[in-house]
């Protein structure tokens, strides 16, 4: 009687254990496949994001290039027309002094 309780236990034990094997083996593989697709899914999402993000990083670049490009043509040409108009009026002056230079060597002349 003991030698048949024995056994029923043992089996009933290599049981238990290959049906918690069967069933961790079955648990893991279902946590991969939602692991899998859910990491899927949130690769989606993030790749959505980052076009979205890069789309508006895009448009705020042109803007911000028109916006930069026209000032600094516009700046450009007032740096050209400031230098311009300086280089006259050093010009201006030198023919002045150089004027006044000739008048002082030479009075007769101008009279």
């Amino acid at each position: 009687m003991l030698l048949r309780a024995y056994r029923v236990t043992d089996r009933l034990g290599v049981v238990i254990l290959k049906g918690s094997v069967a069933l961790g083996a079955v648990t893991l593989d279902g946590l991969t496949i939602a692991r899998k697709g859910a990491t899927g899914v949130a690769v989606r999402i993030f790749q959505v994001i980052a076009v979205l993000a890069g789309f508006l990083f895009g448009i705020v670049r042109g803007a911000f290039r028109l916006i930069f490009s026209a000032g600094g043509r516009a700046g450009n040409t007032a740096i050209r027309r400031a230098g311009t108009a300086a280089g006259d009026a050093m010009a201006r002056r030198a023919t002045r002094a150089a004027a006044r230079a000739e008048l002082k060597a030479r009075p007769l002349l101008h009279i």
